[in-house]
């Protein structure tokens, strides 16, 4: 995961006054997958980005802009609309 999306994470957490148990309930997920999420160490999927999207009410260009591993899984479809 890119130090941006990374950082971005903890941000809109920590923003919302949220512990990382708080955000792993709220987004379906174990309080360790938001631990792995900050910490870099793996990408989140497709779905888990529709979540974060609806949770954190930003863009899928504002979590995934700078991340190119990230990019590559979004469908092309998607991929369109972010560089157009």
């Amino acid at each position: 995961m890119s130090a941006e999306l990374r950082l971005l994470l903890r941000d809109l957490r920590q923003a919302q006054d949220l512990s990382q148990d708080e955000l792993a309930r709220q987004l379906g997920i174990s309080r360790q997958s938001i631990i792995s999420l900050e910490q870099g160490a793996y990408l989140p999927s497709f779905p888990l980005l529709i979540n974060m999207i609806h949770f954190f009410n930003c863009s899928l260009d504002e979590l995934v802009e700078g991340a190119p591993k990230l990019i590559q899984q979004v469908p092309v479809f998607f991929r369109t609309l972010l560089h157009s």
